[in-house]
């Protein structure tokens, strides 16, 4: 994984964790006879040894520091794949500065990619396919990678994946492009005996541990939530546990309530935008003025709430469009009247009903808040 020299969210506590597409290709690889390491530039540098062949996930912003990376290995005489978000959505692009390059989920194609550059052949240009999680290699084949590395490189260290797809069609969302709509999920006991594992082998201090759901939104199908919240607590599971879900879990008493029950203690919510205006274009059904008796909600369960806003709609609009998201600069090919040249509204202050006990930290003309059921955690 390249390294990327900026500040986002994943650098932060609490949100800086495995790569986990990496430690799941490498159980793929192995699965066909591979010897694998696995390496996070971030945190560690790039060994001295030659390999067979290299594997890069790249997203966007990494796209940069990823091609460099690969046209150095082929330079080497090292054959390179590319895959991710980036190389999915454009695949012809990342194909100049690699041997082949994965389209969507790779486990099912992977087999046939090592095996064609083993050979000193290669189509190119190789298309995934979306499996059932059953087919997608569990903790289990790749948790020892994961003991390889230093206990406080990542927190959370304990994480897994449950589901992979989304329902929904959200125009800013790449989610549905690469996993497909609709959900696929690992069988609700699987998935269980999956969070115990991670749990046992994994990050904790004395009896407290704490693991991530890597699922995209935990909320898109309901059922399955509160099937993978029953399995939990049927199988004792002694965690305390996170996930990324819509604001419907929120609007949700019962299910709110079992997965309390069950261990869940931070939601990031997506709450998207406090505009009405704003969410119904981007394809959102979120009803902000919904958004403080859901928040409240999930406080009376002493459940965590943390989520991103924009304060301005118009803020939020830019955003909706993926040809103005990287910058809001004017390039020299850009008249000064475009609308890409214009400046961006100042956020205007939280709303109230983010809550009063918590922090918000605003950047650029987005606000991130955390808030807590009564006071923050110690």
């Amino acid at each position: 994984m390249p390294a990327w020299a900026g500040v986002g969210l994943h650098q932060v506590f609490g949100h800086k964790m495995p790569p986990m597409a990496l430690l799941v290709l490498a159980a793929a690889a192995r699965r066909c006879g591979w010897r694998v390491r696995v390496v996070d530039l971030n945190e560690e540098p790039l060994p001295a040894e030659r390999p067979d062949v290299v594997g890069i996930t790249v997203w966007t912003m990494l796209a940069p520091q990823a091609y460099a990376l690969a046209d150095s290995y082929r330079a080497r005489g090292v054959p390179v794949v590319l895959g991710g978000v980036h190389p999915s959505l454009l695949p012809t692009e990342a194909l100049r500065h690699a041997d082949a390059v994965v389209v969507g989920e790779a486990e099912a194609i992977l087999p046939t990619v090592l095996e064609d550059l083993r050979d000193g052949r290669s189509a190119g240009l190789y298309n995934g396919e979306w499996l059932t999680m059953g087919a997608v290699p569990p903790a289990e084949e790749w948790l020892d990678l994961v003991g390889a590395m230093p206990l406080t490189r990542y927190i959370p260290l304990n994480t897994l994946q449950t589901t992979r797809g989304c329902r929904f069609n959200c125009d800013f969302c790449s989610v549905i492009r690469i996993n497909g709509r609709g959900s696929r999920h690992r069988a609700a006991t699987a998935a269980a005996a999956e969070m115990a594992a991670v749990v046992r082998s994994g990050q904790r201090l004395g009896t407290f541990a704490y693991t991530f759901l890597l699922d995209d939104d935990l909320a898109a199908d309901r059922e399955y939530t509160g099937q993978l919240c029953e399995a939990i607590l049927s199988a004792g599971v002694k965690t305390t546990w996170g996930a990324q879900a819509s604001i419907g879990f929120a609007n949700d008493p019962e299910l709110v309530d079992l997965a309390a029950r069950a261990g869940c203690r931070v939601v990031f919510t997506g709450f998207e935008s406090v505009s009405r205006e704003t969410l119904i274009e981007c394809n959102k059904k979120n009803r902000p003025s919904q958004f403080k008796e859901a928040v409240a909600r999930l406080h009376r369960h002493k459940i965590m709430s943390r989520g991103a806003s924009s304060s301005a709609s118009t803020t939020t609009r830019r955003r909706c469009s993926p040809r103005r998201w990287s910058s809001s600069r004017p390039s020299r090919s850009t008249p000064p009247t475009s609308r890409s040249s214009r400046r961006i509204p100042a956020p205007t202050p939280s709303p109230a009903w983010l809550g009063k006990a918590g922090s918000c930290t605003t950047t650029g003309a987005a606000t991130t808040c955390t808030t807590w059921p009564s006071s923050p955690p110690r």
